[in-house]
């Protein structure tokens, strides 16, 4: 595995594709890890993240999971404070869209599969 601070490699988007960017940042932060090896703190790091790993590599092959788990958080958490449901969780699940895709628009998507 990757030491503390190590960096992973050249993953970053441009600056112009926000989607694209935070895609990189989640790939970057759940490669690298910050805890020392051997201690229960850096067990604990390793198996966290590595079952977010598995779940965002199935996100990213199947984008609609994470338009359902990510709008459906939204639409709970606008629930809680009382915001528009159906505007909070369309915005949230477009955007969780987005950046599964890699900043793709929808169209390109549809037209690829």
């Amino acid at each position: 595995m990757n030491q503390p601070n190590e960096p992973v490699g050249p993953r970053r988007a441009p600056a112009s594709d926000p989607a694209g960017t935070i895609s990189a940042d989640i790939d970057h932060a759940l490669e690298s890890r910050s805890a020392p090896r051997g201690t229960w703190r850096g067990s604990v790091e390793e198996t966290v993240k590595h079952d977010c790993r598995v779940a965002w590599r199935a996100m990213k092959q199947r984008p609609s999971l994470g338009v359902l788990v990510f709008g459906g958080l939204a639409i709970a958490a606008a629930d809680a404070v009382g915001v528009g449901e159906l505007a909070m969780g369309l915005a949230v699940g477009y955007g969780a869209y987005r950046v599964l895709h890699r900043g793709k628009s929808v169209g390109e998507n549809l037209e690829h599969g």
